[in-house]
Parts: structure tokens; sequence; C-alpha cells
């Protein structure tokens, strides 16, 4: 696991300047990292890989699993891999991957992809407002919904044994 920070202090910062800084962020919402709790999908639109805007509520209703992820991360290049295998299971499923980049560049992405081909849509996070929603604290990082828009799921592993459970149970 990789942990990283969302904040942009300047390294001449002092101690005291970058707690008030950090302490200052705006909280979208504070759901932490458990599960099953009641969150609205947040009415933000991401860019996918081909410059088209993305709403994530147009999901709602459906189960979604979002995953969070870096090209420089070697855990999510494993990720990348083993949910490309599992992809065309959860389409017939009715489950909707979305793979949400962290904080980097189209054109950096696409040189991973040279690498690592992908069948599942890459959304970016280029400010971090999703990530910094679902409080995350490092990737990779896997978010699963229901269809009912509870999280029932948010961890640095996917759950292989028990997705399914999560997200298709009634």
């Amino acid at each position: 696991m990789i942990l990283f920070s969302f904040s942009s202090v300047s390294c001449e910062q002092s101690e005291k300047q970058m707690k008030t800084t950090l302490l200052e962020l705006p909280q979208v919402k504070d759901i932490g990292l458990q599960s099953s709790q009641q969150i609205e999908i947040p009415d933000l639109q991401l860019p996918d890989m081909s410059g088209n805007f993305v709403s994530l509520r147009s999901y709602k209703g459906k189960p979604l699993i979002l995953f969070f992820w870096t090209t420089w991360c070697p855990s999510c290049r494993r990720a990348m891999s083993d949910l490309n295998n599992l992809y065309r299971q959860l389409d017939e499923q009715g489950i909707v991957l979305l793979s949400i980049n962290l904080q980097e560049s189209g054109q950096r992405i696409r040189r991973f992809l040279k690498y690592y081909s992908v069948e599942f849509k890459i959304l970016l996070d280029a400010n971090a407002k999703l990530a910094y929603y679902y409080n995350l604290i490092g990737v990779p990082t896997y978010v699963l919904i229901d269809k009912k828009g509870k999280v029932r799921f948010n961890n640095h592993y996917f759950p292989f044994n028990n997705y399914q459970e999560l997200l298709l149970k009634d």
C-alpha cells in the first residue's frame, strides 16, 4: 500500500503552517473507511481518456466498483491485470467497473497503457476530488457501492471471494 497526501503545501512552510493548512481543507463527507454506509454518489463529472465527461450519478442504481490507482504504483499495476481478467464477468453480472486515476496527466496514462492494456473505462481525477470524497489514504483503493448506493467495501485489496455478495445482494 502506498500512502499519499492531497495537499499542496510548500516545503518551506513551517510545521505549524502545514498543520493549519491541512486542517482548513474542506471535508466533503466524512465517511471514513467503514462499509455499509448510505451516501449519495457525488454529482461529479470526470473526463475519460478521450476527453468526454462522465457523470458518476449516471451509474446510480447500478452496482459499482471504483478502483483508484496511479501508474507509478506497483500494486496498482498488478491490480489492473487482475481486474482486466475479471472485467467481462463483472460486465455480464451488470457490475460497472470504473478505474479512477489520481492526479496524473492523460499523456502519462497513455504511455502506461502501451504496456498495460485494459478493457474497462478509465476516468481522470486530476484534482483528487473523488478520492477526497471517499477519504482515500493510499492506492490502490477499491470502493464497492451496491445498487442502493451503500458503500459496501472500501479497502486496499479487492474482495475476490465475496464481491458478488457485497454488490448483488438485496
